[in-house]
């Protein structure tokens, strides 16, 4: 039997470096993409996941843009180019 003292500590599961990584992020006013959290956490297609059980769960607001939770796309200003209107 080895003392709890004794044993060391455990490692953070991803999703924990996800989080704590989202939390300080958001201090910050950023809002952490899924891809971002995969970064921090090495994992792959991991981070939309939970972002979308945290969004799920009601620990962060709903998705703005699509119906899968993408961002919205960044749309470039209208401008005049010929005779037409290219956006």
């Amino acid at each position: 039997m080895v003392p709890n003292g004794a044993r060391p500590p455990a490692e953070p599961s991803a999703e924990q470096r996800m989080c704590a990584y989202y939390v300080t992020e958001r201090t910050k006013g950023r809002t952490p993409t899924g891809a971002e959290l995969d970064r921090i956490a090495g994992t792959n297609n991991y981070g939309r996941k939970v972002l979308r059980r945290w969004r799920q769960s009601g620990h962060l607001p709903p998705a703005l843009g699509g119906p899968r939770g993408e961002r919205p796309a960044r749309r470039e200003p209208a401008y005049a180019a010929s005779e037409r209107v290219v956006v």
